[in-house]
């Protein structure tokens, strides 16, 4: 939550205690398969901090290795870390090398970086701000890419295949794409924060947009398929049903009250 600089745990719609941890700023947030919560804390002056709050505890400890402004994260089905720096411009991996489905910090400070502001490109281009990233099923890494030029839509997703290496740039015309999410079926979606739009896109064809309102700014889909959304009201989570293969808007609920809005 960046307004009481807490992290909350969330269980079956029940808010758990939040971390006993105060974070300057939590940006980013994400959990490993074996339920472990892993945090990015802007700390200011291009600084930022990677910790662990582990499964069933309330205080965070650090993983010992900084960043610039760590402003994503997420894991894949493997328990590898992603993790997005937009103030470096780099995206860097973390491989997992436990075997019970956990992520070890023995092993957290073997990184590497796989995206910076040179190479590789994408349509001939750079990343200029990796906003976020998510880990589709078929092992394809998207970024959010934002690109400040005031009153233009230039940013884009861009994709980056962790098998191959091949690049693509897979939407375009955003305007500040902060939260990105895919679920069982690959579908990508978009949290566009200056318009109040989720963005939802089968192989990179807008096929639905969702006027959650406010500023949308992180994504998640829950094991029914359905659509959770932060930014979207001050103090809640807009959480979207799936039904029937479909997001439902016009079902959709607000709950999971906090003190403010979760990052």
């Amino acid at each position: 939550s960046r307004g009481d600089d807490v992290v909350h745990r969330v269980t079956n719609g029940q808010i758990a205690d939040p971390a006993k941890t105060t974070f300057v700023r939590p940006m980013a947030v994400a959990m490993d398969p074996a339920g472990d919560i892993f945090v990015g804390d802007w700390q200011g002056d291009g600084y930022g901090g990677l910790y662990e709050i582990p499964a069933g505890k309330t205080t965070a400890s650090s993983a010992g290795v900084t960043f610039a402004e760590i402003s994503g994260l997420t894991f894949d089905a493997s328990g590898n870390l992603y993790l997005a720096d937009q103030n470096a411009v780099q995206v860097a991996v973390f491989p997992n090398e436990a075997t019970d489905g956990s992520f070890k910090f023995s092993t957290i400070t073997k990184y590497k970086i796989l995206i910076n502001g040179t190479s590789p490109t994408f349509g001939g281009k750079a990343i200029t701000t990796p906003l976020n990233v998510a880990v589709g099923p078929d092992g394809t890494l998207y970024v959010a890419d934002y690109v400040f030029v005031f009153g233009s839509n230039l940013s884009r997703i861009v994709s980056y295949n962790l098998n191959t290496g091949a690049t693509a740039v897979v939407v375009t015309g955003l305007s500040a794409p902060r939260g990105l999410a895919v679920d069982a079926a690959g579908n990508l979606y978009v949290a566009d924060y200056n318009t109040g739009n989720v963005l939802e896109y089968t192989n990179g064809i807008l096929v639905q947009t969702l006027n959650v309102g406010g500023s949308p700014f992180g994504l998640a889909i829950d094991p029914s398929g359905s659509l959770l959304v932060s930014g979207s009201s001050a103090g809640a989570i807009l959480r979207i049903p799936n039904k029937n293969g479909t997001l439902s808007l016009a079902d959709a609920a607000r709950s999971l009250p906090l003190t403010a809005e979760l990052p």
